[in-house]
């Protein structure tokens, strides 16, 4: 399955890593020739035919530089590792700025440029013009609308939503990961509205064979993983300003007693306190009281105590890491 990822941005270029690194469509049926994942796909010779298992990965942006940064490192991180493949694997992976190029033969498009709704939409509209009739349009932008966004689609069906479940939230080890990091990716799949069965199915197959665990949600306000995470962390607001707890001992024990690689806290303070109090106001005109932002948090934002990237939030930071002991229940 051949990839087009539009965008040099740091989605895009975890998407590309993966694509590029995956040594094999594990865990799927390729429909095209009707095998089983575990049947190996061979030349007339009997030899392994490795260019099945490839995939064309073509990276897309305006800027040239940095779609051709982006291929360099790839390249040069593939040539380190020793990785296994065929001889000719590298011209596998190719940057364009032109995007009727990127996409042309693309048997998926992952738009990851972040941009308001309408702008997307203008963009997707642009990228079907240059698609097959067959080819799917995934949708990985800050945008969490994937039915709203695909609305002017001439073949919305095709068009599907992803997120990837960012941070240390929800990782599984995974030494084998084609992303090259160790961790097993999990990811969204947002069914739009006018998304059809088969592009949910291909969608899961070609994310399977990345090696990542996917999970399908319907499109709704906020990505589904989102939620989850925003209302464990709001709740956690609530316990520090109601002096239940420090904030380092709420992320200590969420961190030991759950399992969790990041306590709430933390992972608020790493995403932005500001950023978090956005996306909170906008889930509570949607959703309800229920994701109303914690006084605290907004006393936080005003005092200009963002979280990681100024040093002090609910957690006190230095070296990208939280240093604190019991800092966090004074607003």
């Amino acid at each position: 399955m051949d990839v087009a990822i539009l965008g040099t941005g740091v989605v895009g270029r975890r998407f590309a890593r993966a694509s590029f690194f995956c040594t094999a469509r594990a865990g799927h049926t390729d429909e095209s020739t009707d095998r089983s994942p575990s049947e190996p796909v061979t030349t007339d010779s009997g030899d392994p035919d490795t260019t099945e298992q490839f995939p064309t990965v073509t990276l897309y942006g305006v800027d040239a530089t940095a779609v051709m940064d982006t291929v360099d490192v790839l390249e040069e991180t593939f040539r380190e590792r020793g990785n296994p493949g065929p001889a000719d694997h590298l011209e596998r992976l190719d940057g364009t700025t032109d995007l009727e190029t990127a996409v042309g033969d693309a048997d998926v498009a992952i738009e990851t440029r972040s941009a308001d709704l309408e702008t997307v939409r203008h963009r997707l509209a642009g990228v079907e013009e240059g698609l097959d009739d067959q080819t799917i349009l995934a949708i990985h932008t800050d945008v969490a609308e994937p039915t709203a966004a695909a609305a002017a689609l001439e073949n919305p069906e095709r068009a599907i939503g992803l997120s990837i479940v960012d941070g240390g939230k929800a990782r599984t080890h995974n030494a084998q990961s084609p992303s090259g990091n160790g961790d097993r990716e999990v990811i969204e799949i947002v069914r739009a509205d006018q998304t059809d069965d088969a592009t949910v199915d291909s969608v899961s197959g070609f994310l399977d064979g990345l090696g990542w665990t996917s999970v399908v949600v319907n499109d709704a306000p906020g990505y589904v993983s989102d939620r989850l995470q925003l209302a464990l962390e709001a709740e956690a607001m609530r316990a520090v300003e109601a002096e239940v707890a420090t904030p380092a001992a709420i992320d200590d024990l969420v961190e030991t007693g759950f399992g969790h690689a990041m306590g709430p806290l933390a992972a608020a303070d790493r995403a932005g306190l500001d950023n978090r109090l956005e996306t909170l106001e906008e889930l509570a005109v949607e959703l309800g009281e229920r994701f109303e932002p914690p006084a605290i948090l907004r006393a936080k934002v005003q005092a200009g105590q963002l979280g990681e990237k100024t040093g002090s939030g609910f957690r006190e930071w230095d070296d990208d890491q939280p240093v604190d002991e019991t800092v966090g229940t004074e607003s």
